[in-house]
């Protein structure tokens, strides 16, 4: 038992050296933990400041609504267009009130880190001001285990008991280092995250102070829009409203133009009188004089001969055409004298093409010239523009001579640039002309030789 109490002695004594420091450690602690609480409480306190801010904020951006929608109609805008407006508004604050929204939540975190953090100080304060009785009530144990191991021969008993109080007293101090070394540990760990919760509400601040920026620069850009908004008066309003709905306007700019209906189709039917007058005398006249062929004279002089009745007549019946429509129908042509000199060319040369058709192929000759008059009753572009016609009668447009012939008896009739006269239709016309009596007097030389068909013909018209 005496041996016992020594060891006693010798643990208290261990024991009370090793918690010498165990109140200034405690208080070391407990300081620590307040400082960390005052901290939390600090960051807390910045973060409700924020989160007010942020809240006032935005309830100032929803207080704009009013104002601007009441500015709107103000100036004349529509509850569609003033919707119309608010909504892309609204789309805008979107981002501000998401950023409220979490600012609210990060001050609602900080305010239980704060709370929590004070709760520990407070431990940690019970603790350091329990330390000091610990301390000294095991430096008590210490020297009353000294006088126990004087009387330990005469208290065994009540040295037993106090080695089981000690056994268990050692277990409760080990237990007590064990706790203070994980809340030591818990509060380091706990002043890295309040450094890291400081450092991110510090940039929340900033983000903060840069979102109240933005959402000021958002209020003044909105203003100054509304009032670059204008607002014109009733009449320019309904110029703007007419001109939206009607934007183009037509003009018609005619450099010539016929009185009549029946005048604006003259052009067309005088030129189809013509090459029916020239197929009709055909019908009457023999193109080419056997006689004159078998007396072997000039194929171009047999020629010539053949077409000039023929060209004759049909100047007579473009004079009886022309005294009609100018005396009958009242047409009145801006020049006159070039009308009926054109008239006469372009008879001159439908008289000439139907002669050498008839002269160089015979009825069948005929059966083409009837051809070729349908053809130019639908790409002359007499009665409709010659631009709407298919496209495979574009080149029938642009080759026979009828559309030529319309389309100079509408500047002479009518007036208008005479260029297209001289320069394109003329030329065409005498080409025709031409060719027509080189066909008939080649046509001539051909008949100089004749043969059981020239004799008896197999199809007579």
């Amino acid at each position: 038992m005496h041996s016992g109490a020594g060891e006693l002695a010798s643990g208290l004594g261990t024991l009370r050296d090793a918690t010498t420091q165990l109140p200034q450690q405690s208080r070391e602690l407990a300081d620590g933990a307040r400082q960390v609480a005052d901290g939390n409480a600090q960051v807390a306190a910045a973060g409700d400041r924020v989160a007010q801010t942020s809240a006032e904020l935005a309830a100032q951006l929803d207080a704009a609504d009013g104002t601007i929608a009441a500015g709107l109609r103000e100036r004349g805008f529509t509850d569609e267009q003033v919707q119309a407006a608010l909504a892309v508004l609204s789309e805008a604050k979107q981002p501000l009130e998401q950023g409220t929204t979490r600012v609210q939540e990060v001050s609602s975190q900080l305010d239980r880190l704060g709370s929590g953090a004070d709760r520990v100080a407070d431990g940690a304060e019970r603790l350091a001001a329990s330390a000091p009785q610990l301390s000294t009530g095991i430096a008590s144990a210490a020297d009353g285990a000294g006088t126990l191991r004087d009387g330990a021969s005469e208290l065994s008993g009540g040295v037993r008991k106090l080695s089981d109080g000690a056994d268990a007293l050692s277990t409760g101090a080990t237990t007590l280092q064990a706790g203070a070394d994980r809340l030591a540990e818990g509060e380091r760990t706990a002043v890295d995250g309040t450094d890291r919760l400081a450092d991110g509400a510090h940039r929340l601040d900033s983000g903060t102070a840069e979102l109240a920026g933005g959402a000021g620069q958002l209020r003044d850009g909105l203003a100054d829009g509304l009032g670059q908004i204008p607002n014109p008066s009733p009449d320019v309003r309904d110029a703007t409203a007419r001109t939206i709905g009607d934007p183009v306007a037509t003009r018609d700019v005619a450099h010539s133009q016929a009185d009549t209906y029946g005048a604006g189709l003259a052009p067309f039917f005088m030129a189809l009188a013509t090459w029916i007058g020239g197929y009709v005398l055909f019908l009457l006249l023999q193109p080419l004089s056997r006689r004159a062929i078998a007396a072997g004279q000039s194929p171009l002089r047999v020629a010539l001969g053949g077409w000039l009745p023929a060209g004759l007549l049909g100047m007579l019946q473009v004079a009886g055409m022309y005294a009609i429509v100018v005396f009958g129908l009242g047409i009145t042509p801006v020049h006159p004298v070039a009308t009926f000199g054109f008239l006469c060319l372009v008879s001159l040369t439908f008289t000439a093409i139907v002669h050498a058709l008839n002269a160089w192929l015979g009825s069948v000759g005929q059966f083409l010239g009837l051809v070729l008059m349908v053809l130019q009753l639908v790409s002359a572009g007499g009665t409709f523009p010659w631009q709407t016609i298919p496209d495979p009668l574009y080149p029938v447009h642009h080759v026979l001579p009828m559309g030529y012939a319309v389309d100079a008896l509408r500047h002479l009739l009518y007036g208008g640039e005479l260029t297209g006269v001289v320069g394109t239709a003329v030329p065409v016309l005498v080409a025709w002309f031409v060719a027509a009596l080189a066909v008939a007097t080649l046509s001539a030389r051909k008949q100089r030789v004749w043969t059981p068909s020239t004799v008896k013909p197999e199809l007579v018209l």
